[in-house]
């Protein structure tokens, strides 16, 4: 296949994976741009109504319906965008709707979550397992500074930063980061089952499922 072919079908494969990246930001923000304006202890505004309509309220069905239509076919340009790439978008897109799923969780339970803590108010150790495979624990710490403040938007923008660089460094540089195959199928575990996101679940196998030597962590 000539390069000139090979080159577009990349270009094409990343605009899609990268409209997809903001269709899945437009649906996490609906949910989770309340911690970038309210503290922890602020947040029973909204379940006492105060703050009434700045949270969506839906049923598990239609929040279950929009989710799966976040990224449809993105999976077939995987083969075009390398697997350094794709990880960080499987990342980004878990994290985004575990917060969404969280928050609607929690305003049916009336007890609205800090963005590591899990469904019952404990440690989220899924998500930093998850979230630990490409940031270092000192950035993590660096996230939730501030009580948190805004530490959801923080780290969905650090995410975003990275696929952008990635993206720069395979479209210009033509260089592939690859992950090793036993990796690769530790994170993939850790996150889906039966091929759907494992959003309420948590993690297992390998904890370091991407090494810092192939995704670098952000500097």
């Amino acid at each position: 296949m000539p390069n000139e072919v090979v080159n577009a079908r990349i270009i094409m494969a990343m605009e899609k994976l990268w409209t997809s990246v903001l269709v899945i930001r437009e649906f996490g923000r609906r949910f989770t741009t309340f911690q970038s304006l309210l503290l922890p202890e602020e947040y029973d505004k909204i379940i006492a109504g105060k703050l009434k309509g700045i949270v969506p309220i839906m049923s598990q069905e239609e929040f279950h319906n929009q989710m799966v239509t976040l990224d449809p076919g993105v999976e077939s340009e995987r083969p075009f965008v390398g697997e350094a790439i794709w990880s960080l978008y499987y990342i980004y897109r878990a994290f985004t709707v575990r917060q969404a799923l969280k928050v609607q969780d929690g305003l049916e339970k009336k007890k609205l979550q800090v963005w590591n803590k899990d469904f019952q108010g404990k440690h989220d150790s899924a998500t930093e397992r998850m979230l630990g495979t490409i940031f270092t624990q000192e950035e993590l710490l660096q996230f939730d500074a501030g009580d948190g403040f805004g530490a959801t938007t923080k780290i969905m923008n650090a995410i975003e930063v990275r696929l952008l660089n990635e993206m720069n460094d395979w479209i210009f540089n033509r260089h592939f980061h690859k992950i090793d195959v036993e990796k690769q199928e530790a994170i993939q575990n850790s996150i889906t089952v039966g091929g759907d996101f494992n959003i309420g679940g948590d993690f297992t196998g390998d904890d370091k499922a991407i090494s810092n030597r192939n995704i670098r962590p952000l500097s």
